[in-house]
């Protein structure tokens, strides 16, 4: 990768970003501004010698580096620097190459002809399953000579963490499971946890309002934020054409950095009051000192880094590690929590965007033009701009948690359970109290702004289609099977025109039964009826996506995986599937023909091929810490493949 990046491209094109991923190699900032102004070093498109890097000295009083499409202009002392790091760069390969192509003379390695460029798949890394690994693309950026925005790769990891909002807030609405979870996994990061035994009542109102408010307003935001990213990049392919002016373009990427950095210090500002109140974390804190591990103590330290608004590189260096001692220490994967390793995906694609800007800021064509433009101005949210003083509402607000809590009973949904009166009940009243407590909460939001759901949230809602509802208990009707009706034998005689009289048997004789007997079901064919009619299988719905025109040939590992999460009963019973391995999902998905990659955190990113007939990137969590993925949680996959991409579970054959 390093060969390739810098033997095709002019050092002129990573001048400007060498000292990025030389950290240890950069200098203090210039405290002679007037010194530095006036001595610049001059880089050039083309390596001449003596113009390539060559000193100069104005005295024009200028404040602003200068450049163009053919050169730019630097501080001479970061000049200096940029040709030490470039002088080495170019001696270490040219000495490998010399290495790898030992048996051709070096008088003669000039005398081929320029190989064809290898695809970019060629060059990335993946280990042994096949898998790549966020942190590794980071890790080998140097290397790949990022010298401009890499739109396409950045866009769809948006476009998928955007659908993982989506979902979120879809399931929050659709699934009383799912919220039940949500308030016990954000009741358990706070910082009254482990104090509600000895909460008075009113204290424990106000902890249930900020847990529920905090639940609404978190998703909100948050798919806000993804929503006007996304829409952003989408607009980048018309933005970035040689006609367009580049100031346009300039001010157009300072709007996605503006609010890649909101959304980026809201985020870590939720992990910095989150990480040390998760109950492994209190376990860890509460335990004899002497036991923390090194690797523990140097996690602590690295999610400390949140609370202190360190720069990008710093965040980027503490998610790394971070990476790093999840994955190869035990007990650091022990302490994290499922919550915890969302927002570090979260951030870590911000970072990884926010760090692509900076970039290309850098480049030669933008960083002279970048010098003369203002960026004091405050980034605009939601089509409309108004999503921000829309969701101020929430603030200080009283929401209608009585239709949720306690969340044990009201939320009660058995939907991993057979089919049975109770249980049908106990679901369709968990669902009745969760679209209480949403009307409710539109009704408050009607009240006070005069719009009951945001333009994005109302597309969000309603692009998904219709939600589910359980359909209501009804009493299987006994089914008798009919009386047996006894067949009339009637007698038919031979053709006379072959039949020979003379042989012909006479006298009396029974009749041969010729009915066939049949059993008719009773039970478990009515059961089995009445369980179809209520299942939670969802078809896809009419404005997914994507619609397979052929079904999927697979084998027998992957079609138990797409059979359980898309819910095909194993038997006429009506017993449910269990759990799924997440390595055979990981697996399943990979047989259809998406390219798996794992983000910082704990998402999963599922990039389609032309194998998989789909077009949308796809992101799902990985479960913690546990590796099996329960029955619900599955059927929460199957549901979201079935929205995305229109699947269902007819879609997969046997091979």
């Amino acid at each position: 990768m390093f060969l390739n990046a810098r033997g095709r491209y002019l050092p002129w094109t990573f001048a400007a970003n060498e000292d990025e991923f030389c950290l240890l190699a950069r200098m203090p900032p210039c405290r002679d501004y007037r010194w530095c102004n006036q001595n610049v070093m001059d880089f050039t498109k083309l390596p001449q010698p003596g113009a390539y890097g060559a000193y100069r000295y104005r005295s024009d009083g200028s404040t602003h580096y200068h450049g163009g499409q053919n050169e730019f202009e630097t501080c001479a002392r970061n000049g200096i620097l940029v040709l030490s790091i470039q002088s080495r760069i170019m001696k270490f390969l040219a000495a490998c190459a010399i290495k790898i192509l030992h048996d051709i003379p070096e008088e003669g390695l000039l005398d081929f002809p320029l190989q064809e460029e290898p695809s970019k798949s060629d060059l990335l890394d993946f280990d042994i399953a096949g898998h790549s690994r966020f942190s590794d693309v980071l890790m080998t950026a140097p290397y790949r000579g990022w010298h401009s925005l890499n739109f396409t790769k950045l866009h769809g990891y948006i476009t998928a963490t955007l659908d993982t909002q989506k979902e979120h807030i879809w399931a929050l609405r659709e699934d009383p499971s799912y919220f039940a979870d949500t308030i016990l996994e954000f009741e358990e990061h706070t910082n009254q946890s482990g104090l509600k035994q000895h909460l008075t009542l009113s204290a424990k109102m106000t902890q249930r309002n900020a847990v529920v408010r905090s639940i609404v307003e978190e998703a909100y935001c948050t798919l806000a934020g993804w929503q006007e990213l996304h829409q952003r990049f989408a607009d980048f392919d018309k933005l970035f054409q040689d006609d367009v002016n580049i100031y346009e373009q300039i001010y157009s990427v300072y709007e996605v950095q503006n609010v890649a950095e909101w959304m980026k210090d809201n985020i870590c500002r939720t992990i910095a009051s989150t990480f040390g109140f998760a109950p492994n974390f209190q376990r860890v804190l509460r335990s004899d000192r002497d036991k923390i591990t090194d690797a523990q103590a140097e996690l602590f330290h690295r999610l400390e880094t949140f609370t202190k608004f360190e720069t990008l590189t710093a965040i980027s260096s503490s998610l790394e590690t971070i990476d790093r001692l999840i994955q190869g220490h035990n007990e650091c994967k022990a302490m994290m929590s499922s919550r915890i390793l969302s927002l570090l995906t979260e951030v870590s694609v911000l970072t990884e965007c926010l760090r692509q800007i900076g970039l290309w800021e850098r480049s030669p064509e933008v960083l002279a033009c970048c010098a003369h433009m203002d960026r004091d101005h405050t980034p605009t949210l939601g089509e409309r701009g108004d999503f921000l003083p829309w969701a101020a509402a929430m603030k200080d607000q009283a929401f209608p948690f009585h239709h949720l809590y306690p969340y044990q009973e009201k939320l009660h949904y058995p939907a991993n359970k057979r089919h049975s009166r109770n249980h049908v009940e106990a679901m369709c009243r968990a669902e009745a109290n969760l679209d209480k407590f949403w009307a409710a909460v539109d009704s408050m939001f009607e009240e006070r702004t005069g719009t009951a759901q945001h333009e994005i949230i109302y597309a969000c809602l309603t692009h998904a289609g219709k939600m589910h509802r359980t359909v209501p208990w009804v009493e299987p009707a006994i089914v008798k099977p009919a009386p047996k009706k006894k067949q009339e034998y009637e007698y038919q005689p031979l053709s006379r025109m072959v039949h020979n009289k003379t042989l012909q048997i006479t006298g009396a004789f029974d009749k041969l039964s010729i009915e066939e007997k049949t059993k008719t079901k009773t039970r478990g064919t009515a059961d089995h009826a009445i369980d179809a009619g209520r299942t939670l299988t969802v078809q896809p719905v009419a404005n997914s996506t994507q619609q397979l025109d052929k079904p999927f040939i697979v084998d027998q590992r992957t079609h138990k995986v797409f059979k359980t999460i898309f819910y095909t009963p194993t038997s006429e019973t009506g017993d449910l599937p269990k759990a799924v391995k997440w390595a055979e999902f990981k697996r399943a998905m990979a047989r259809v023909g998406f390219a798996v990659e794992k983000l910082q955190g704990s998402a999963w990113q599922f990039s389609p091929s032309e194998i998989s007939n789909a077009e949308r990137n796809i992101q799902f969590h990985e479960p913690h810490p546990d590796s099996d993925v329960p029955y619900v949680m599955a059927k929460r996959f199957g549901r979201r493949l079935a929205r995305v991409y229109g699947w269902s579970a007819d879609m997969f054959k046997l091979a």
